[in-house]
């Protein structure tokens, strides 16, 4: 006797099962492995951004934060293309891209700092800083609200204001390049050259322990 051969049509349809398995795991692979890629792509972008920005290069930085924010959700990416777009002077697509990634990221501090220190610019400066101080009332310690909120006293001539929101921060806080970088100016502009030298050296110091290179360059 000879035994019976399985059903065609049975073995196929176990065949085109095992192939449709091996087809939904290599693509459960292959997205995995395209997820890991962008989570490491992004940060090391996002860097080489940075880098741009801190060289006065606003346009490479621009498509770098681009291309970042094109990979995945991340309020870095975009909250640095608004910071490019305005040192690239270009405004409206400053202020689109800012509401934009306002919405999307509520929560993230650095994007109500970024939308006050633009209304503060088309000439809302009251209600802007109305905005930062009920921000910093939540975030007392956050460096882009204070950031924003002494930048825009600089600029309005408030500086002995602004120089003493800076040192109160500074009193309370680890050092911060960004921070201390404004602390500098504020001293710049108050024609105080003996402060805005002390400031300039700690604020690159700050940046070359976080390795900012690009960041410390300009102020040693």
């Amino acid at each position: 006797h000879h035994s019976v051969p399985m059903n065609n049509q049975s073995m196929t349809k176990k065949s085109l099962k095992n192939n449709n398995a091996v087809c939904i795991l290599a693509s459960a692979g292959l997205m995995l492995a395209a997820q890991c890629h962008a989570e490491q792509a992004i940060p090391a972008l996002i860097q080489q951004a940075e880098s741009a920005l801190a060289q006065g290069q606003p346009q490479q930085a621009a498509e770098l934060y681009e291309k970042a924010a094109g990979m995945g959700e991340s309020a870095e990416a975009e909250t640095g293309l608004v910071r490019a777009y305005l040192q690239a002077g270009e405004f409206r697509k400053t202020i689109a891209f800012s509401n934009l990634a306002a919405a999307e990221h509520p929560d993230v501090s650095e994007t109500a700092a970024l939308l006050a220190y633009l209304e503060d610019r088309e000439g809302q400066t009251a209600p802007a800083l109305a905005k930062l101080d009920e921000e910093r009332k939540k975030h007392p310690d956050d460096a882009a609200l204070l950031g924003a909120h002494a930048e825009i006293l600089i600029d309005r001539l408030a500086i002995p204001q602004a120089a003493q929101q800076l040192d109160d921060w500074i009193g309370r806080n680890p050092p911060h390049g960004d921070i201390y970088r404004l602390r500098a100016r504020a001293a710049l502009a108050a024609c105080n050259r003996e402060d805005l030298i002390k400031w300039r050296g700690k604020a690159s110091q700050a940046y070359e322990a976080k390795g900012e290179w690009a960041a410390a360059k300009p102020l040693r």
